[in-house]
């Protein structure tokens, strides 16, 4: 399976997800002091509008009980309620992005450095590897600045990374995280360093948490952008995702040497794919984690059965997604109704992205139902605005 699969297996819900999460930045940022259990919509009250102000393209559901009804409404009035965003050449976007870089790097905010790293990273410009100093004291003690430390080496480019120093703090103050063992892993067998990569995979598997950070990158990004670009929520959305919907750090290396069938390397291949297929809590995760399975599959069996075994570990790691009319609405309801944000991202920063999903395909299927509830809401597709 090659990286683009593994790109496109999980590129259509990162980049859901990412037009999600930036909604948070028009508001005051999570409070992480308190958390609240998932409060469902049906526990909100919807102001439904009186039938004298609604438009003539959002009619009231005569029946909410009938859900064939809920969505025959006139699609090209609904969508023609939201402006289309300027569509941008390649070669403008990277003068933006380039520009908001060099910035964000003389802007003396530690977390815009963060950002600007990852963007010039993603841009193949040297100037990454000029805050390499910086984001190694940085990741001593921020976790966030360790995850970018160890995505800006993993490019291959960055000679100059002290993997040694990296390890070390990993060991010393992360090792429970197996999304930043698993970097390291890639580091050792970039280096050739098969034995210091196994016992690094131990590490990796036996992590109680996988965490990589996906939120609290891709919001500290959309926040370096509002402040360095005139964009849009919209388009802050569509680029940024492209910094933090990618490989893991270490995942390509780990692919490939599992793809080779070592007796040692084994189990650990097999344990690691299934406790991310199966367990964790991030869309993407699973991914990795079914790809790898399928990958393991193909190199001990051929193609043989290979497009069922794909079906069923698909349909096992996302059964909450299975239904694509209800996973579109969702999307589309999110990106228009506040109020449901809301609820999601509390649920996202409190509980993870499976449940959080989970509960809003819940919460819309009710909301679909509710008398003078704006079905517009559910027919855009956000991706046009993108």
């Amino acid at each position: 399976m090659t990286r683009r699969k593994v790109a496109l297996l999980v590129s259509g819900t990162a980049l859901a997800v990412a037009v999600l999460v930036l909604f948070a930045l028009n508001g005051s940022e999570p409070d992480h002091r308190e958390v609240r259990p998932p409060t469902p919509v049906s526990d909100v009250a919807v102001d439904a509008p009186a039938a004298s102000e609604l438009s003539e393209t959002a009619p009231i559901i005569e029946n909410p009980q009938d859900e064939a009804t809920s969505t025959e409404v006139d699609r090209a009035a609904c969508e023609g309620r939201f402006s289309d965003v300027e569509k941008l050449s390649r070669d403008e976007i990277n003068k933006v992005l380039g520009d908001a870089a060099v910035q964000l790097r003389n802007s003396g905010s530690r977390e815009y450095a963060l950002a600007a790293a990852i963007i010039e990273r993603r841009l193949k410009r040297d100037d990454a590897e000029s805050l390499l100093g910086e984001l190694e004291n940085a990741a001593t003690h921020d976790p966030l600045a360790l995850w970018t430390l160890l995505t800006v080496c993993d490019s291959g480019d960055a000679a100059d990374c002290d993997f040694t120093t990296i390890e070390a703090t990993v060991r010393r103050n992360h090792s429970g995280n197996s999304a930043l063992w698993m970097a390291v892993v890639g580091q050792h067998l970039e280096a050739g360093q098969e034995a210091a990569a196994l016992d690094a995979m131990r590490m990796a598997v036996g992590a109680p948490v996988y965490d990589s950070y996906f939120a609290e990158q891709f919001l500290n990004i959309d926040r370096a952008l509002a402040a360095t670009t005139n964009w849009s929520a919209a388009q802050r959305a569509f680029h940024t995702v492209e910094f933090v919907a990618t490989s893991p750090p270490g995942y390509s290396n780990i692919m490939s040497q599992c793809r080779r069938l070592h007796i040692e390397w084994d189990s650990l291949c097999d344990e690691l794919a299934a406790r991310l297929a199966d367990d964790a809590d991030e869309i993407m995760a699973r991914g990795f984690g079914t790809a790898l399975r399928l990958e393991m599959y193909e190199s001990r069996n051929g193609s043989e059965g290979i497009a069922k075994l794909r079906d069923e570990l698909q349909n096992e790691a996302f059964a909450f997604m299975q239904d694509e009319d209800k996973m579109a609405q969702s999307f589309n309801a999110l990106l228009n109704d506040e109020t449901l944000l809301r609820m999601f991202l509390e649920n996202l920063e409190s509980y993870g992205e499976i449940n959080a999903f989970e509960r809003l395909i819940e919460d819309v299927e009710r909301l679909r139902k509710t008398d003078g509830y704006d079905q517009c809401n559910f027919v855009t597709n956000p991706y046009t605005l993108l």
